[in-house]
């Protein structure tokens, strides 16, 4: 799969951004990704269906909400066989956050991530 390492964004999606269509991400790897003063420290999703399959996210930041992952309108999140560890925000959602939407998660780990200044660690 594909490594995200290092990216910064000043608003949302620190190394990925996707407003609409289908975004399916197997085996890919995110590591120290920051969304400085917005939402998804690794991954924004937005009026989209999102797969991800394998992979790790790991050390990611968010200025809002959504340390790792963060999704908004979304008509399928499914994630599956993906390690999560010690992600970020600075209000909901350490790890993931889904303002709207049913998500699937099938063997999912998720350590060591917080909310600093709102709900879901």
């Amino acid at each position: 799969g594909d490594i995200f390492a290092s990216n910064v964004a000043a608003n949302d999606g620190g190394s990925v951004y996707d407003a609409s269509g289908a975004t399916t991400l197997t085996g890919a790897t995110f590591q120290s990704n920051v969304a400085t003063t917005g939402n998804g420290g690794a991954l924004f999703v937005q009026a989209s269906s999102v797969t991800i399959a394998g992979g790790s996210s790991t050390g990611c930041r968010a200025g809002a909400s959504g340390g790792a992952i963060y999704t908004t309108t979304t008509d399928v999140l499914s994630i599956s066989d993906h390690t999560i560890g010690g992600c970020q925000s600075a209000l909901d959602g350490g790890a993931i956050y889904v303002s709207q939407g049913d998500p699937t998660l099938t063997r999912v780990s998720i350590s060591d991530s917080n909310s600093t200044g709102g709900s879901g660690g």
